[in-house]
């Protein structure tokens, strides 16, 4: 998938209410480079460098409450 610039994934950000981090950032560009569902532990083997679970976590959880991310439990309802 094509690799999204900082300045489409700022403005995509900002439009939904959620301040600029690079964390939030990193994941949202990460997220939107696949085709597929990721866990938290996808997206950080995806990551060039490791960030804390819980960080990711949090990120995903705000994504989640603005509706930039959809929530797919899994069989295990992960």
């Amino acid at each position: 998938m094509k690799r999204e610039d900082d300045g489409s994934i700022i403005t995509r950000l900002k439009d939904h209410g959620i301040h600029i981090t690079k964390t939030r950032i990193v994941v949202l560009r990460t997220l939107l480079e696949q085709n597929t569902a990721l866990s938290v532990f996808d997206i950080n083997r995806l990551l060039s460098f490791s960030l804390e679970r819980a960080s990711i976590h949090r990120v995903c959880k705000d994504f989640l409450q603005k509706k930039i991310l959809l929530k797919v439990p899994d069989f295990n309802g992960e």
